[in-house]
């Protein structure tokens, strides 16, 4: 504590510390934070490295987990919706796909009790045209097949209307097929 004694030579106040003020003040090389013991320093260097840790997560992951990311980034559309009228035999594919599929995959592939075809899941790079000909014609854990429902021609048309609603090149060879040879 300070006080503020006058100078009995009658110039300005001078500034005199007391005992305790002096006891508190750090002398020569010595610190002025106070003491802590050890294992408090342990604790607070645990603390601010798990706050740092929590923090970097946050940043880096946005508070989702590396696989809860790989499954977002997997649901996500592959692009945009299309525009405009199908080729041919993919507008076979939509009518055969509105008749048969559109009550589980939704309108336009968009999901429903079963996942969107849109997904990038789905995707040529990951489904080729032969694997999603194959789950549609034998049917895959709780999708029917459709072995005897379509014809061959009829799930290259379905096929076929996936991808361009995927927005991604129609299966090699059927590009400008005649829809009279598909049978819806």
């Amino acid at each position: 504590m300070e006080k503020k004694v006058s100078n009995p030579c009658g110039s300005s106040p001078r500034t005199r510390l007391s005992r305790a003020s002096r006891r508190q003040r750090p002398k020569g090389g010595e610190s002025a934070i106070p003491h802590l013991s050890p294992a408090s320093i342990v604790f607070l260097g645990v603390f601010f490295a798990t706050v740092a840790g929590v923090v970097a997560w946050l940043i880096t992951y946005g508070g989702v987990s590396p696989q809860e990311r790989a499954r977002r980034e997997i649901e996500k559309p592959i692009g945009p919706l299309p525009t405009g009228e199908p080729p041919p035999i993919a507008a076979a594919g939509r009518v055969i796909y509105e008749r048969n599929c559109m009550s589980c995959h939704g309108s336009r592939l968009s999901g429903g009790i079963a996942p969107s075809l849109r997904a990038r899941r789905y995707d040529s790079s990951r489904w080729t045209d032969q694997d999603l000909a194959n789950v549609i014609y034998a049917g895959s854990g709780s999708m029917p097949a459709f072995k005897n429902t379509l014809s061959g021609g009829e799930i290259v048309a379905v096929v076929s209307y996936i991808r361009w609603e995927q927005g991604l090149p129609l299966p090699e060879g059927v590009r400008n097929l005649p829809p009279e040879s598909i049978t819806p």
